[in-house]
């Protein structure tokens, strides 16, 4: 693996960690429009087998 693999690489793991924390403290604070911009438009979440799709039914998810 040269160095601008290894870079990418750590960006990579950077950029995910970072996404990590800040759902985290979306969904802590009950930011709904933070917790949204955490999915892409057509992003799911599964719950219990449940799999939540889009923004519009992921807001619901996350309101109920």
């Amino acid at each position: 693996m040269n160095a601008d693999e290894r870079l990418r690489r750590m960006m990579i793991h950077f950029e995910l960690s970072e996404l990590g924390a800040r759902y985290s403290v979306a969904v802590d604070d009950h930011d709904i429009k933070a917790v949204l911009d955490c999915f892409t438009a057509n992003g799911s979440f599964v719950h219990e087998g449940t799999a939540f799709t889009g923004h519009d039914t992921l807001r619901t998810f996350y309101v109920a």
